[in-house]
């Protein structure tokens, strides 16, 4: 009888010990599987990454697109909005600069697209070298560029422009015989968490967005054809704009 019930118990535990097994084994090709899928989702991730970096950012000089542009305004914008949500106001300046090249088409028309392109890539070095952390650099157009500079005023902006216009001064292109960097620069700014008199506000961000660059633009436009193409220009400065 013990004998019998001994046999039972044995039974009993060896067929516990193989399910242990069978689900040892089950838990073991679920945690690889697990790591596959983990696996998957960092390749899924990293090429969901390459591929809005794709579609926000110029091929031929890494900067920004205007796609890339806009979602960068836009998170400056929110920072300075929840600024105003917290203090009901700010005082974090956003400055924006429109530059347009000069010497871009000649060397195009003259030397072809590859010349023109390394004038590009050259002038976009500038840009970032000179940059700090948290500032933006865009290309928008053929030889049209985009600097935001978070939380510096326009004045500070003029500052910066400067610095970059004596760095790209000082490039050296021999080949196409190109002795500097020279271009028209126009400024505006969010100042007081204002532009144009309106007031920044969580309804009017895609408005703000579209004056600040609409004005950088037109104060580079007053540079271009009024000051011999080379300059930098405030929009508050614009006569006619402003009506001085």
């Amino acid at each position: 009888m013990a004998n019998n019930q001994f046999e039972r118990l044995e039974k009993i535990i060896l067929t516990l010990q193989q399910g242990i097994g069978s689900i040892q084994g089950e838990v073991s090709t679920l945690q690889e599987e697990l790591a596959s899928l983990k696996d998957q989702r960092e390749v899924f991730i990293g090429e969901l990454e390459r591929y809005r970096g794709m579609a926000t950012k110029d091929p031929l000089t890494e900067a920004l697109n205007r796609r890339g542009l806009y979602e960068f305004l836009e998170r400056e914008i929110s920072h300075i909005l929840r600024e105003i949500r917290s203090n009901g106001t700010t005082h974090k300046p956003l400055s924006i600069v429109y530059f347009d090249l000069n010497e871009f088409k000649p060397i195009n028309d003259t030397y072809g697209h590859d010349a023109g392109d390394i004038f590009l890539v050259e002038f976009a070095k500038i840009l970032r070298e000179g940059r700090r952390g948290n500032d933006g650099v865009a290309r928008i157009g053929g030889d049209e560029f985009v600097l935001t500079l978070p939380e510096t005023t326009q004045d500070n902006a003029r500052l910066v422009v400067s610095r970059i216009s004596e760095k790209a001064s000082k490039l050296a292109m021999p080949s196409y015989k190109i002795e500097g960097i020279t271009f028209s620069a126009g400024i505006s700014a969010l100042q007081d968490g204002r532009v144009n008199g309106a007031e920044l506000n969580r309804t009017n961000a895609k408005e703000v967005i579209d004056t600040l660059i609409q004005q950088a633009d037109i104060a580079m436009y007053y540079v271009k054809h009024n000051l011999g193409k080379e300059g930098i220009r405030l929009f508050s400065e614009i006569p006619i704009v402003n009506g001085h």
